[in-house]
């Protein structure tokens, strides 16, 4: 099994709150607390294919891919609270719930379910199956599929520094790598059932989380 957001597979659900749980940790961090962009997201972009984006709009591009990293290992590493993670479902279904409002609205996301998913049942079931999802499963998700940076850059030529963006990507592999590490060292004092679980193991897709940055408008 591996992990991409096909309605057929139960990850989905989980998919689709961790980047709204990114997109709002997001906010908080680049646009709150450093005043870095008023525009920054994250989203799904390609549901079959399971490309995340982050997207920001900002006059100071190197300040803005510091933070974005500092956000994306901030989310590998924490274990949301369970109010936590109930407070970030009912933000996202109720916003979910307000894109439905009109005929218009609700006729295009029935045809997005339809071409993504080939199932315009999705966005009736999506409720549900967010009840599902815990706090382990975004951690844990988080640490499969926010890998893989690739970095597009609209901004001025002279004004971009190409070693920012390679300075986010290196730090990134960095720490991936420093984790893989620390995660191959030899248990202390574990039985067999700890280092074999108990079930199946996902193998992990390689997910492209693709940054875009592009200068702020004033």
């Amino acid at each position: 099994e591996i992990y991409q957001c096909d309605w057929s597979s139960d990850v989905c659900s989980s998919d689709l709150l961790l980047y709204e749980i990114l997109s709002e940790e997001l906010g908080d961090e680049v646009r709150t607390k450093r005043s870095l962009s008023y525009a920054v997201h994250s989203f799904v972009l390609q549901y079959s294919l399971g490309i995340g984006v982050i997207s920001a709009s900002t006059s100071k591009p190197k300040e803005t891919l510091e933070a974005i990293h500092d956000v994306l290992q901030t989310m590998k590493t924490k274990t949301f609270t369970d109010d936590e993670i109930e407070e970030y479902k009912h933000v996202f279904a109720t916003s979910y719930y307000l894109t439905q409002e009109t005929h218009a609205s609700l006729a295009g996301a029935l045809a997005s379910a339809w071409h993504f998913y080939k199932d315009p049942n999705v966005h009736y079931e999506l409720p549900r199956r967010l009840d599902q999802v815990t706090s382990a499963d975004i951690k844990r998700l988080a640490n499969a599929v926010l890998s893989n940076l690739r970095v597009g850059v609209i901004f001025g030529r002279a004004e971009f520094k190409d070693e920012w963006a390679q300075d986010l990507i290196k730090k990134y592999l960095a720490a991936d790598s420093a984790k893989g590490v620390a995660e191959r060292q030899p248990r202390q004092r574990a039985a067999p059932q700890d280092l074999l679980g108990g079930g199946r193991q996902r193998l992990p897709h390689r997910r492209d989380t693709a940054l875009r940055s592009g200068r702020h408008a004033d």
